[in-house]
C-alpha cells in the first residue's frame, strides 16, 4: 500500500501514480518504487517517490519440546525461536498464552501464531506427549490350610523406564499373613 499525503496547494487534488492508478491510496502492490504526481485545482504539480519494500513472513523454529513426565501431568513445554519478518513479534498460542515459549502445560497439540511488525503471520503446531498411565494389578495367593504362606504379587504395567516405589526398585511383593 502507498498513500500520497499532499499539503499546501489550492482546492482538491488529483493523483496520477506510475502504475496509472488515480486514487490517493494504492493497494495490492508488489515490491518496488512508485511515483505519484499530485495536481491541485490551479494545475500546480508536485511529484514524489515511495518505495514498497519486500516483507518476508516470520519463520518459526522449534528449539525444544519438554514432554509431560507423568500421565495426566502438566509439566510440558515448548521453546521456539523466530527469525525473518519485521520486529517486533507478537505471539498467540492456542491455549491463550502470549509469550514466545510456553511451559506448565498438559499433553496435547499447541498452535502458535506469530505476527510481526508488518502484520505478516506464520502459524505452526507442536505436539506434547505423555507416558501411558501406570496400571497395577495384584495377584494374591491364598495361604494353604492354616499356614502363613500366602502371598501377593504386584504387576505394574505402563509408565516409562524403571518403576519405583518409595525410592526403591519395585520388585514382586511377597506379603505374608500372620
Amino acid at each position: 500500500m502507498a498513500t500520497a499525503n499532499p499539503s499546501g496547494g489550492v482546492g482538491t487534488f488529483t493523483y496520477l501514480w506510475s502504475n496509472a492508478a488515480t486514487s490517493q491510496t494504492i493497494n495490492g502492490l508488489a515490491a518496488g518504487t512508485y511515483t505519484v504526481t499530485v495536481t491541485d485545482q490551479n494545475l500546480c504539480t508536485s511529484t514524489a517517490n515511495g518505495v514498497v519494500a519486500t516483507s518476508t513472513v516470520p519463520v518459526i523454529s522449534l528449539v525444544s519440546i519438554s514432554n509431560v513426565s507423568c500421565d495426566g501431568g502438566n509439566n510440558g513445554g515448548i521453546n521456539i525461536s523466530v527469525s525473518s519478518g519485521t520486529l517486533p513479534y507478537g505471539f498467540l498460542w492456542s491455549n491463550g498464552a502470549t509469550t514466545e515459549d510456553i511451559s506448565g502445560v498438559a499433553a496435547g497439540t499447541y498452535t502458535v501464531t506469530v505476527t510481526d511488525g508488518a502484520l505478516c503471520t506464520a502459524t505452526q503446531s507442536f505436539n506434547i506427549t505423555q507416558p501411558s498411565a501406570i496400571n497395577l494389578t495384584i495377584n494374591p495367593t491364598n495361604p494353604s490350610c492354616g499356614n502363613n504362606n500366602g502371598s501377593a504379587t504386584a504387576n505394574p504395567t505402563g509408565g516409562t523406564g524403571t518403576l519405583h516405589t518409595c525410592g526403591a526398585l519395585l520388585q514382586p511383593l511377597k506379603l505374608l499373613t500372620d
